[in-house]
């Protein structure tokens, strides 16, 4: 794993930070300056001077200089204005909370239309693609779907988080976004323009929208196609971020606003997102805004979904959101790519189960959760311990593309409901996802409070029988057992 520069910014202010007192109010520009001093000096810069110090109070102006002159980055800013009381900001910050939405789970997401390629594609050959690809130029996408000789193609909203929270609004959570939205595709039917622009419409009316930026430019795009492969199929990707690059810019001008926004949720989660080709800057501005949250909310619960974008290659800003999190969900494939590149595993490990602890390391804590998905069971991995959830699968192939986000959905549904544990949210997650897995939308929303209201049921009347929960250790509870509401697939989600 590549060492971790002793220059990055994060690190070299954090101890110094640590030293400062929360507890005092600056009465002057003077004492500001003294405070700062040995900072730039541990920086490596030139102490910084205000004009006019004396004895007038510190004000928003100064805080600006503070940040142009880069000696503390945007969030060790935010935690000086909060912890410090610099002007009236902590006045300012307790004034604001009650126009922000108390909410169950914010999610920070691409926003893309997914074109899906079914099954029955002529395309039958893999071997030239990859398990997700990149591109930058939008007219790949173009000549993707032009070689999957398809009569008729299927485009949806889509992004990883934006699926995740539209499974927990149709459960009843409160939810909210952090995106941009652009621009349905002109290339694209018109009934499937018209299906885009009504599910944005739809997304915009289901979910707290106080941080979904609208864009002129065009959503992103990724192509999904399945392939058959030996007794299974394989998913495949092509993703063009399009306006979802703009969400660093959403990033850096609502900083402050998103932090008071997103600790106020119970839970954060966060799918990877692209930044621009060699850059790194998305994913330390995140890591960023995310510390910050963590300062401020200790008990929000950090979950992140890092994909094969942030899994396959290291990223310093990656590493670093992994490192808050409480939670973490991979599949097969992105487990051993997790463990190899942040948790300094060996190229190839002869079992799956060895790549565990590797990838969990790369984690907030040994409390944390590692949530797996396999192909017929899901793997939690906490305290250097894993248990396996199973449900029985069978059925026709068929696309898998948002079957993993709505088993997250599913999960955290559970994980935030009182009477269920994370095994019962790993079965609640397995069978919504199937339900996803054989239809390109997410499903009727009266099917998924169904599958789920079942799934509480059976949990009610065994923990009934049992008399406590903590028998069910050792015993598989109603919900693993109940059937198949439809058929399922065997596509890894």
């Amino acid at each position: 794993m590549p060492e971790i520069p002793e220059s990055a910014p994060y690190r070299e202010l954090a101890l110094a930070l640590d030293d400062i007192r929360v507890d005092r109010r600056l009465s002057n520009v003077s004492e500001l300056e003294k405070l700062l001093a040995p900072l730039a000096k541990k920086a490596g810069r030139r102490p910084l001077k205000f004009a006019s110090t004396g004895n007038r109070p510190p004000s928003q102006d100064d805080l600006r200089e503070i940040l142009a002159s880069r000696t503390l980055s945007q969030a060790e800013l935010h935690r000086l204005q909060l912890g410090l009381m610099i002007g009236d900001r902590r006045e300012q910050k307790e004034r604001a909370l009650p126009s922000l939405p108390a909410l169950d789970v914010i999610g920070i997401s691409a926003i893309n239309t997914d074109h899906i390629l079914p099954a029955s594609s002529k395309r039958i050959s893999g071997e030239d693609l990859g398990t997700e690809d990149v591109t930058w130029n939008e007219l790949d996408i173009q000549k993707r779907l032009e070689d999957g000789h398809v009569d008729s193609l299927v485009s949806r909203l889509g992004g990883s988080a934006v699926n995740c929270v539209r499974t927990l609004n149709v459960l009843g959570l409160r939810t909210g976004l952090v995106a941009v939205a652009g621009t349905p595709p002109t290339s694209i039917s018109d009934a499937d323009r018209r299906r885009l622009e009504a599910e944005l419409q739809l997304l915009a009316a289901e979910v707290d929208g106080s941080f979904v930026r609208g864009s002129e430019n065009v959503t992103g795009r990724c192509v999904s196609e399945v392939v058959a492969k030996d007794s299974h199929a394989e998913r495949f990707l092509l993703t063009w971020p399009g306006a979802n690059l703009e969400i660093w810019d959403l990033i850096h001008d609502k900083f402050e606003e998103l932090v008071r926004y997103l600790a106020r949720a119970r839970v954060v989660h966060i799918s990877a997102l692209i930044d621009l080709e060699g850059s790194d800057a998305l994913a330390n501005l995140l890591a960023e805004l995310v510390e910050a949250v963590r300062e401020a909310s200790p008990h929000t619960t950090i979950s992140c979904d890092p994909g094969y974008v942030w899994s396959h290659a290291y990223s310093l800003g990656a590493s670093r959101i992994l490192k808050l999190c409480d939670l973490a969900f991979c599949d097969q494939e992105e487990l051993a790519l997790l463990a190899r590149t942040y948790g300094g595993a060996e190229h190839l490990l002869p079992h799956s189960e060895q790549y565990l602890p590797h990838a969990h390391s790369a984690l907030r804590s040994s409390d944390a959760v590692l949530v797996v998905r396999l192909r017929r069971s899901v793997t939690l991995y906490a305290q250097s311990e894993s248990v396996e959830v199973q449900l029985k699968r069978s059925g026709p192939s068929a696309d898998g593309t948002g079957a993993g986000d709505v088993f997250a959905g599913g999960f955290l549904a559970a994980r935030l409901d009182n009477g269920l544990d994370d095994r019962d949210g790993a079965a609640l997650g397995m069978r919504l996802a199937r339900h996803k897995v054989s239809r390109p939308d997410l499903g009727d929303p009266e099917e998924i409070r169904a599958i789920a209201s079942e799934a509480r049921k059976g949990v009610r009347e065994h923990s009934s029988r049992s008399g406590h929960r903590a028998n069910r250790e050792s015993q598989h509870p109603t919900l693993f057992e109940l059937p198949p509401p439809d058929p399922i697939t065997d596509v890894a989600l």
